[in-house]
């Protein structure tokens, strides 16, 4: 299809696609990073993966833009479905945007399960540190409240856990 609207769509759902498979690499190495507990990496990782959120809200922002803009060259409402606007397209394009599609959701679809496995990771191991320290320290198990029915801290002093646990 040679319209610039048709052009501009793909060119943002490619894009999107690159950020998102930058985004998975980049959460590899967060994931790698929180197990090896390497703390530096981690930090620089983080901030990597704020700029490529920055970048993905705005180039969403743009891909909702050049979307409404096919629609309306082809005639369609503002508002509706995927797949009428690839009704309205020849074959050969129909093919090449479901294929972007289909790309994209994957790529979105990998980054969700990376980033959940970390957050089952991280939960895990604070879930085990918060154990280890129960069967430590019983006496710190019940919550203690306030005069006015606050929760309180407890106030022996604090602990110091060994990274390696």
């Amino acid at each position: 299809m040679n319209i610039p609207e048709y052009r501009d769509f793909v060119e943002v759902l490619n894009a999107q696609i690159l950020l998102f498979t930058d985004l998975a690499r980049e959460e590899r190495t967060l994931a790698d990073a929180v197990v090896a507990k390497d703390w530096p990496t981690l930090d620089r990782v983080i901030r990597v993966m704020n700029e490529y959120s920055e970048e993905i809200v705005r180039v969403d922002e743009e891909r909702s833009r050049t979307y409404d803009a096919l629609r309306s060259r082809l005639g369609l409402r503002s508002v509706g479905l995927f797949s009428e606007l690839l009704d309205s397209v020849p074959f050969e394009s129909r093919e090449h945007l479901s294929h972007l599609f289909r790309e994209l959701k994957i790529a979105v679809m990998r980054v969700r399960s990376l980033t959940g496995g970390v957050d089952a990771y991280v939960e895990s191991s604070n879930t085990t540190l918060r154990s280890v320290l129960q069967e430590l320290y019983p006496e710190r198990k019940g919550r203690l409240y306030s005069r006015s029915g606050a929760s309180t801290e407890h106030p022996d002093t604090p602990v110091v856990v060994n990274h390696h646990l």
